[in-house]
């Protein structure tokens, strides 16, 4: 009977087999078989009851390998499952508790955001009250950012109102003045350019009429 060699090849590394061997009062044996998966935590596991075989020691030497590796290797595939089933769940479970812990992190995130525009909200508000409009501007830019819905209007109206009541920018206004033209300034246009004159040296000059002198007059 080769006993080892038959259980060597169904044992895995997280696996044990008990045999226990009793002897009956006519010289009979009785022999349980009981196969374990260590990596198993579920209780079920203790359900799966040993097997039993009994004869005489001359039967069990013949007979016991082949009929105990069938049920061997049944019980060994149910705990084997047993085993990866319980594997995925917990790994199953640390996802789940990462995913938890990282929506989690998130909501902790957009609840502090929301508190920080809420906040830049109230010194945008002081801030317009100061008449500061354009630094109570840029706060409520920034707070909308990552207001919450519920937030968004009120920031948005205030951000209006402060964005209307902005102080003229008198740097643009001055430019405006220098681009205007001479007639609306009141300023003289710049004269024609005047013909070239002439440098041939010669000049032009119309053909007089002579005058016609009464001698006479000289006398009177």
């Amino acid at each position: 009977m080769n006993i080892f060699q038959t259980i060597a090849g169904i044992l895995g590394e997280n696996d044990d087999v008990t045999i226990v061997v009793t002897k009956s009062a006519g010289g009979r044996l009785a022999v349980s078989t009981n196969f374990r998966n260590r990596a198993v935590t579920d209780k079920a596991r203790d359900l799966i009851a040993p097997f039993l075989v009994s004869g005489t020691p001359e039967e069990l030497d013949a007979e016991y390998c082949g009929i105990i590796a069938e049920p061997l290797e049944q019980s060994s595939g149910i705990q084997t499952s047993m085993a990866n089933f319980e594997a995925s769940k917990k790994l199953a479970q640390a996802k789940s508790q990462q995913a938890s812990a990282a929506k989690g992190k998130a909501e902790n995130e957009r609840l502090a955001a929301e508190k920080k525009a809420r906040a830049l909200y109230e010194e945008a508000r002081k801030l317009s009250d100061g008449k500061r409009h354009d630094e109570a501007a840029r706060k409520l830019e920034e707070a909308l950012k990552t207001a919450s819905e519920t937030d968004r209007k009120k920031i948005q109206d205030l951000l209006d109102k402060c964005k209307a009541n902005k102080a003229p920018d008198i740097f643009g206004a001055f430019e405006d003045e220098d681009e205007e033209t001479p007639e609306e300034t009141g300023t003289l246009a710049e004269p024609e350019d005047e013909p070239e004159a002439d440098t041939t040296g010669e000049t032009e000059t119309e053909d007089e009429e002579p005058i016609d002198i009464d001698p006479e007059s000289f006398g009177e």
